[in-house]
């Protein structure tokens, strides 16, 4: 399966699919699992990579992509074939199609990303692989990790009802206390005022009791009074008609004795009417005192009962009060104590999975620059064999060129000088040192042909040696680069990783820079450039200091 928009647009659509699924599971109640909970983080995990190219993106960023989605549909997989349920059975099956789809295209991109990488550096790809396997082990902890701290909330949630309840309790406790003191109060005050009621009663009675003696006392009194008087008028009428007979001057008397006696007994009637006034009024009084006595008595006494009572009840609440903020703050201290352990726990846990995360992701990387390094150092060679391919077919071509400039040059000095030289043909033209020539080209003509022939001859030698020129300087830059992208990774190894970063910084601009450097081709041979030296030999020679412009009057360019 090639990459193209194509494959992009099913694949999207199989993704699409996925998290439908994965929506559907999301709205069911089925069971409170785990991998309920974690396979939606997962396929979003696996949407949220598949966002990240597009239909025109690398085919390296597409393989990458792929084989982090085809991992966590993996992992999806084996929750879903945990369960047995409708919903996991609809994500295994749209997984199983994202994972065919993905299994295709990077089976059809691995020779292409991966073939320079598997060739050179198979056993660093094995090292990668277990890194990745380690990695899955450590999300595996992590998952576990998180399962734990789950458990510890669970434990913690467990303890807050309890403490809730045995705040409740307590709170009933108290309640039922309080409600027993108020009980137990009100029934003393009950009964206080119920003994004061009968000490009212009983003070009531005995004053009624002394009331009713102290008035038949006075009842007695007075009728032994009258009757004394009824005596003593019935006496004096016996008397007054006993006597009264006698003498008018006798009755007088006796009428005056009998008024002094009357006097007497109403006298008398006076004094008792005084003494049973007195009586009843001290009678009053000592009443009265003892009500007033009895009454601060009884109210000293509820004072006391209710400040004793109050006093308890306070108490009793102080103790409820203080044996429940001791046990409340004791299993306070007990859970703080717990999760401050159980935190701990996972803090070391955390702290161990990070570590043990980034020595894999630290290996990983140095791993990958290995990897890359041997794959740049090894480009770099490949380029610099083929500018040595080129460099030996420009130098062999224009060697050809100027040993044919040599050739053309040895016949034209052998026919001018009539020297046969071996290897070349007997001239047929001879000029001697008078000028004579016998043949019938013109001496001009004879000379420009031949050297328009070297000329031709030479300068694409000229040409094609300089370019062979560059293709060496280029292949001993690329070679000298490789070794050095071959090589670096030890020694930088050795160095912090600060100085590391600031050399791979000043690296970068050395090999990834256009190179625009010219190469040296002193050694090729120019007729211009020998001319001029031949030149200005001649006028060094000949004393002449001034050029053709200068004795000419000409301006200088």
């Amino acid at each position: 399966m090639e990459w193209n928009v194509n494959t992009y647009k099913q694949i999207s659509q199989q993704v699409l699919k996925f998290e439908k699924c994965i929506d559907h599971l999301a709205s069911l109640h089925e069971i409170d699992d785990l991998h309920r909970l974690t396979m939606p983080k997962k396929a979003e995990n696996v949407y949220e990579a598949f966002k990240g190219i597009q239909a025109q993106s690398n085919i390296i960023l597409v393989y990458c992509v792929a084989v982090s989605m085809l991992d966590l549909i993996q992992d999806l997989l084996t929750d879903c074939a945990d369960g047995v349920f409708e919903s996991h059975a609809d994500i295994y099956n749209s997984a199983t199609e994202l994972t065919a789809t993905l299994t295709s295209l990077i089976e059809t991109l691995a020779p292409k990303v991966l073939a320079p990488a598997f060739s050179l550096h198979a056993k660093y790809i094995e090292e990668i692989d277990e890194k990745k396997s380690e990695l899955h082990d450590a999300e595996h902890k992590l998952n576990e990790g998180i399962q734990r701290l789950q458990l510890v909330e669970d434990e913690l949630k467990q303890t807050h009802k309890s403490t809730l309840l045995i705040e409740e309790n307590i709170n009933h406790a108290g309640n039922r206390l309080l409600s027993k003191n108020q009980q137990t109060l009100d029934s003393r005050i009950s009964a206080a005022q119920d003994e004061i009621q009968s000490i009212l009663r009983s003070a009531q009675d005995d004053f009624n009791v002394y009331t009713s003696r102290s008035e038949r006392k006075i009842e007695e009194l007075m009728a032994k009074a009258e009757n004394q008087n009824q005596i003593h008028t019935s006496d004096i009428n016996d008397l007054f008609n006993a006597h009264e007979k006698e003498s008018t001057n006798r009755i007088e008397v006796r009428i005056q004795r009998a008024e002094g006696i009357a006097a007497n007994l109403s006298k008398q009637a006076s004094d008792a009417k005084e003494l049973y006034d007195d009586i009843a009024s001290e009678q009053k009084e000592s009443f009265h005192a003892f009500i007033q006595d009895s009454q601060s008595s009884i109210n000293d006494s509820i004072r006391k009962t209710s400040t004793e009572a109050s006093q308890k009840v306070q108490k009793a609440q102080i103790d409820a009060q203080e044996s429940f903020n001791t046990f409340l703050n004791e299993n306070i201290t007990s859970i703080n104590e717990r999760i401050e352990e159980k935190v701990s726990e996972y803090d070391d846990l955390k702290k161990t999975m990070e570590s043990t995360f980034q020595e894999k992701i630290d290996s990983l990387e140095d791993q990958l620059s290995i990897v890359t390094s041997g794959v740049m150092a090894d480009q770099h060679i490949k380029q610099a064999n083929t500018e040595r391919r080129a460099y030996w077919a420009l130098q062999l071509t224009g060697f050809a060129f100027m040993l044919a400039a040599i050739y053309a040059g040895s016949l034209f000095f052998s026919e001018l000088t009539n020297v046969h030289i071996p290897f070349l043909p007997k001239p047929d033209l001879v000029i001697h040192i008078d000028g004579a020539l016998y043949s019938g080209l013109n001496l001009t003509t004879l000379l420009f042909m031949r050297l328009s022939m070297i000329i031709l001859l030479t300068a694409p030698a000229i040409y094609l040696l300089k370019e062979a020129a560059g293709h060496r300087h280029k292949e001993n830059l690329y070679r000298q680069r490789g070794i050095q992208l071959a090589t670096i990774s030890p020694y930088l190894e050795e160095l912090e990783k600060e100085e590391r970063a600031a050399i791979k910084k000043e690296l970068v601009k050395s090999f990834f820079n256009f190179h625009d450097g010219k190469a040296d081709t002193q050694n090729v041979p120019d007729f211009l450039r020998d001319m001029k030296e031949a030149v200005g030999i001649a006028k060094s020679l000949n004393g002449q200091t001034k050029t053709v412009s200068q004795r000419f009057g000409r301006k200088p360019k």
